[in-house]
């Protein structure tokens, strides 16, 4: 009887194929041109869990947030990755849900409805003024068509000009969108 043989007598291992190989018994088998497989029954299996982002996290991540259409509205590229804390709600909420589960090295596509967002358009938050009325703003306001004033603030508003008029739209200029965002996940610093 051969060593691997001997080996596997004595309860060492299980052999699947030994073509070209020798079993040492110690766990090991030393092969010349082909491999050796070994089923070890009485070893436990140990499965690595990764970390995952979870309520708290701080984490560091890479986005590209787009509308529908596919229209870049902001983007981390070629930049800083974002460092926040899930849960804080310095971000919108959809975001935050989105990150929750996922590993560091990982990149995910996710869909936000407006609700998680920047919320649905209010029509009561729109005020329009004639052309009489919004003459005394001066040029500037016919030379425009649709202007953001302190964009991703909480003062943000619109201005839109029309034939009629002007529109004061106290709306963030992306209530109402659905929003998608590729998401790559750098590092989770805590969990």
């Amino acid at each position: 009887m051969g060593d691997w043989q001997e080996g596997v007598r004595a309860g060492c291992g299980v052999p699947r194929t030994a073509t070209g190989g020798r079993y040492c018994g110690n766990g090991y088998a030393l092969w010349r041109f082909n491999f050796l497989l070994i089923d070890f029954p009485d070893l436990e299996k140990q499965e690595v869990h990764m970390p995952t982002v979870k309520y708290g996290s701080t984490v560091r991540v890479h986005y590209t947030a787009m509308t529908k259409n596919g229209e870049v509205v902001e983007s981390t590229a070629g930049g800083d990755p974002l460092r926040i804390t899930v849960g804080a709600g310095k971000v919108m909420r959809g975001f935050e849900e989105a990150l929750e589960g996922m590993s560091a090295g990982e990149s995910k596509k996710a869909t936000i409805p407006p609700e998680k967002a920047y919320g649905r358009r209010d029509p009561t938050a729109v005020s329009s003024f004639s052309r009489d009325t919004a003459a005394p703003i001066g040029g500037s306001a016919t030379k425009m068509t649709h202007e953001v004033v302190n964009p991703g603030t909480a003062d943000e508003f619109c201005i839109v000009v029309t034939d009629k008029g002007l529109n004061l739209d106290n709306n963030p200029h992306l209530a109402g969108e659905e929003l998608v965002f590729m998401i790559d996940l750098v590092e989770i610093e805590n969990t």
